[in-house]
């Protein structure tokens, strides 16, 4: 029977019908025709229904990129220094008197700087410190200043009668336990210790910053401040009256 079917020419959508009508039974064909025509409905609407604004948006290499400016920082004025009490350089550690235990991160408070009290004699600062102690001028002085060899520069001590009784910082770094240095402000230091400060005029065209402990017991000790004309420390000092007392030191 197949025989007398007339044969169709390769090709072209009337032949590939006539072969899908001679493999497939009717029904079958006709279920290929639903899926052929699904298939080909998902294709086109796919293809057209692309929204140019899904894309991702590419910026060119070329683009510049964005300028980021930083303020610049503000360095604090260095401290101003003072020579007029004794040379501000420490002396040097030599094998007899290697560098001790103060440094640049020791701190002052109202009765010495760090190990080293106020009333003790130089040989027990030297033994409570592990630092050598030399003197700055005439020891047959009843005052006079001793330095910590290889310790922070800009300290000095003074030796009344004997005993420790102040310490003096000229320049250098060293500051107060609470943070109250030569790169301080007259009004940082009023700041940090409200209703504590006792000022007067100073001797270096500024003001005279003491500052007064509350406890009974710490009442013959002073930290004083020296600030010049345009409010900065230019120096400071601890220790006990009256030998804290005199911005001149031992003079």
């Amino acid at each position: 029977m197949l025989a007398n079917v007339p044969k169709r020419k390769k090709g072209g959508l009337s032949w590939f019908a006539y072969n899908l009508c001679v493999t497939f039974p009717p029904p079958l064909f006709r279920l290929s025709r639903l899926i052929l025509g699904f298939g080909l409905t998902v294709l086109l609407f796919t293809s057209c229904s692309s929204d140019p604004d899904d894309e991702v948006l590419v910026v060119p290499s070329s683009a510049p990129e964005p300028v980021v400016t930083i303020a610049p920082v503000t360095q604090p004025p260095a401290p101003p220094e003072r020579a007029d009490l004794f040379a501000t350089a420490a002396p040097a550690a030599t094998a007899e008197c290697p560098v001790g235990g103060l440094d640049n991160n020791s701190s002052v408070s109202t009765v010495g700087l760090d190990e080293v009290l106020f009333g003790m004699t130089v040989n027990q600062a030297q033994s409570a410190a592990g630092i050598c102690l030399v003197p700055e001028n005439e020891v047959a002085r009843d005052c006079y200043y001793v330095r910590p060899v290889g310790g922070p520069d800009g300290v000095g001590f003074m030796v009344t009668n004997g005993t420790i009784e102040r310490v003096d910082i000229i320049s250098g770094t060293l500051t107060t336990r609470s943070g109250a240095g030569l790169r301080s402000t007259e009004q940082q230091i009023l700041d940090l210790f409200p209703g504590k400060i006792e000022t007067t005029t100073g001797a270096f065209g500024g003001n005279q910053l003491a500052f007064i402990p509350s406890d009974a017991d710490d009442q013959q000790f002073r930290v004083i401040w020296e600030t010049n004309a345009d409010g900065n420390v230019v120096s400071f000092r601890s220790g006990r009256l009256p030998q804290v007392s005199s911005a001149s030191g031992c003079a």
